[in-house]
């Protein structure tokens, strides 16, 4: 039996059987460790309080004290009360023994109790012989109201005050009606629900316990909790339509939990339904950059809300897919330094000795290469983790260098595999991350080997409960980057076993800047502030990202601020849209539930988007029909241009055409609303020499996150258009193909594909 089961929830509890004025009597005496006095007052309380016994300066009996400090010590010390480690079990008796000492003057016949280790048998014995006059209501009480989501997450209501105001039953249906309803939950909406309750307390004299059994009672109840909740909120964020929105999701949740259930007797609509007031999704993440321009704020890559064909062309095929490389070959490079670190510390491992347990003196400054590389690496595989003191006497004082040697996951290493996984998988959100667990207990639960591959099973909230499970079959390669991040973190997870700490059980644990007491990695530790306010990890980010881009300066310091799982996960989607050119696709690439044009305008400008309904795109979406050009009066000035932008044009009017109108007719060629499927393409072997010869300059680029969008476009249709030749029967585009490949010249084009645009 314990009786406290989260030191979390009991803050929450005012004293219950110890009287204000005793109590302040209490706290007011001297004791060795006067900072733990309240915490373990409240111990006492509840131990008092569960035995049925009420504490107060006229009622004080010294032996009846003398009994209660006594019991409490055993109960303290066998974990009845709450389990505590062991130093805070000694802490929390001695406080108590010296507060109640204090008294000795105000008690006749008030006894002294001495906490010592040799006593513990006889207050153990005490405590025993006393367990028979607990109550078991007021054990309950003090058990807190837990409930559990379907993720496994456990928290505690704030249910208190509700208990005072409405009695044990009330509290208990309230408290079961969620419990059941949160099983069925991703997450406890537990901020939710303590505001409704602590109104419900609030408003007792007005809505006692069977006021929620009269209908006509209830819809006065919720339109004085409606209002209530719009003024209170709005005093905190002064957003009527955030608080609308909310409330709806409120009420939502009390049609679910008490009237579908009966446990409160109401008709639904007697609850105030706001008006939905919701921003398309062409309106959300606009905001002006830097140079007043406005965007979409919603990739790693400033998207433009107005763009001109050249603009949207250079960021679909350019900027947003080379961001995206950038990320992928930055975080590549960094996960693979520390998994070469950390194989490296089990191969070196094998050929050191055991450091001898000494206390080094700081003052030293030890490098850790005098005591043997091989040495710290045969210390650590065979002592495992060890936190920042022990680390000290075991190895000096350089620990954040140490750490990085070794390939411990410190503040920042795992946010490269976490980039990367969302790379390859965007649905896979930060909360997702969060709160990933591997093992349950000795049963691994979201990372197992199926017929396909590798599946990663978690959560996402924002789909539902129903939907809320996600099971993701991995590419080879996320699947790879989760086995390292398993094997990276393996000793922190060993380290938080013997602690008896469950966070062992997460797959993204981190030992901060070196040796710190392991905890779960957060998804979010790089931001805007961090950047700005931390320099050195600011020219770190900058020297690893620098020889993967061409971004320099305040811009890739820009870049750097935006680096983001959320944004990565954005940017990737969006890359596969404009490759693939399928909303339902990216819809299921971002782990949605249902497809919806919208989604689509969140991420990029409608100007983007109807882009792609031009005939620069559809060209790939749709098909092409090519035409011989079997003269042309515009011979070789393809290969005369002074930069990009002219020979874009150049091939726009001359190249890429609509459909002839001879072709326009067939009925393979329109869609059922008239649209024409095809795009027209004139092939002249003076065309097709500038094609081939910018794609042959990009494949021979030694800067190929260099070259700009527009270049790796037309590169793409002549891919397309030389597809199309090839399997053509053309006898004169097959000649243009051929003259194109001899004349073919890489070199004309070398520096326009590098021009910025």
């Amino acid at each position: 039996m314990t009786i406290i089961k989260s030191k979390g929830y009991v803050t929450h509890y005012p004293l219950q059987a110890i009287d204000e004025e005793l109590a302040y009597k209490l706290l007011m005496s001297p004791t060795t460790l006067d900072r733990h006095n309240s915490n373990a007052l409240q111990l006492f309380d509840c131990h008092c309080h569960c035995l049925g016994e009420y504490l107060s300066l006229t009622n004080l009996d010294g032996e009846k004290l003398t009994w209660l400090v006594e019991s409490f010590l055993g109960s303290l010390h066998v974990g009845d009360i709450a389990v505590l480690e062991e130093y805070i079990v000694r802490q929390r008796s001695i406080a108590v023994t010296e507060m109640i000492s204090g008294l000795v003057d105000l008690v006749p016949g008030l006894q002294p109790v001495i906490w010592s280790r040799a006593r513990l048998p006889h207050f153990e014995q005490t405590w025993q012989e006393s367990k028979h006059k607990l109550d078991p209501e007021i054990v309950s009480f003090w058990s807190g109201w837990k409930v559990k989501a379907k993720k496994g997450k456990s928290v505690y209501l704030k249910l208190v005050a509700m208990y005072h105001s409405h009695g044990p039953e009330f509290t208990k249906a309230f408290h079961e009606a969620i419990r059941r309803d949160s099983l069925k939950r991703a997450k406890v909406a537990s901020g939710m629900i303590n505001k409704l309750a602590k109104y419900i307390s609030e408003q007792s004299f007005r809505f006692p316990p069977a006021a929620f059994q009269s209908p006509e009672m209830m819809e006065d109840f919720f339109e004085h909790y409606f209002w209530h909740y719009q003024n209170i909120e709005y005093e905190r964020n002064e957003d009527p339509e955030l608080n609308a929105r909310t409330f709806r999701t409120m009420r939502n949740l009390i049609i679910r939990c008490f009237l579908k259930t009966d446990v409160w007797s109401a008709d639904e609509d007697a609850i105030v339904l706001p008006a939905g007031k919701s921003k398309a999704g062409s309106e959300l993440n606009i905001k002006k950059n830097k140079h007043g321009i406005e965007i979409k704020d919603k990739l790693l890559t400033e998207v433009p809300v107005h763009v001109t064909d050249i603009q949207a062309i250079d960021l679909l095929y350019g900027e947003i897919t080379s961001d995206l490389s950038c990320i992928e070959k930055w975080g590549l490079s960094e996960a693979l330094a520390i998994r070469k670190a950390q194989r490296i510390r089990v191969r070196e491992a094998g050929d050191g000795m055991l450091l001898e347990r000494v206390v080094r003196n700081p003052q030293n400054r030890l490098n850790f290469e005098k005591l043997g590389f091989a040495n710290i690496c045969r210390t650590f595989e065979d002592e495992g983790m060890c936190t920042t003191n022990d680390a000290r006497r075991r190895y000096g004082i350089r620990l954040p260098a140490l750490a990085l040697k070794l390939g411990l996951p410190t503040t920042y290493s795992l946010l490269p595999f976490q980039c990367l996984l969302t790379l390859y998988h965007p649905e896979i959100t930060t909360t997702f991350m969060d709160d990933l667990v591997i093992w349950d207990g000795p049963k691994r639960v979201s990372f197992l080997k199926t017929d396909k591959g590798y599946e990663l099973i978690g959560f996402k909230d924002r789909r539902g409960s129903k939907n809320s499970e996600q099971k993701i079959l991995l590419h080879p390669k996320a699947a790879a980057l989760v086995r390292m991040v398993e094997e990276i973190t393996e000793p922190l997870r060993q380290y938080l076993k013997k602690q008896g700490d469950p966070t062992w059980q997460k797959l993204f644990l981190t030992c901060g800047r070196s040796f710190n007491y392991p905890k779960t990695a957060d998804s979010n530790i790089l931001n805007r502030t961090a950047v700005d306010k931390n320099a050195f990890r600011r020219e770190v980010f900058i020297a690893r990202l620098s020889p993967h881009t061409v971004k320099r300066g305040d811009d890739l310091v820009d870049f750097i601020k935006k680096l983001s799982i959320t944004r990565v996960r954005a940017q990737s989607a969006v890359a596969d849209y404009i490759q693939n050119h399928s909303l339902p696709r990216l819809a299921r690439k971002l782990g949605h539930a249902h497809m919806n044009r919208d989604l689509l305008d969140s991420y990029l400008p409608t100007a983007i988007y109807d882009f792609f309904a031009t005939r620069y795109v559809r060209i790939f979406q749709k098909g092409i029909i090519c035409e011989a050009m079997k003269d042309s009066k515009y011979l070789l000035r393809a290969s005369k241009f002074d930069d990009f932008d002219q020979m874009h044009e150049f091939l726009s009017r001359y190249t890429l055409k609509e459909v002839p109108e001879n072709l326009k007719t067939r009925e393979e060629n329109r869609l059922a609303n008239g649209e024409i499927v095809e795009v027209g393409v004139s092939v002249s072997a003076e065309s097709m020499t500038a094609l081939m010869s910018i794609r042959k300059a990009i494949n021979l680029s030694k800067t190929p996150h260099a070259v700009r969008g527009l270049a790796k476009y037309w590169a793409a249709v002549c891919d397309t258009v030389e597809k199309y030749i090839l399997k053509s029967r053309d006898k004169l585009l097959h000649a243009h193909l051929e003259i194109a490949s001899k004349n073919c010249n890489p070199s004309a084009y070398e520096s326009m594909i590098h021009a910025v645009s």
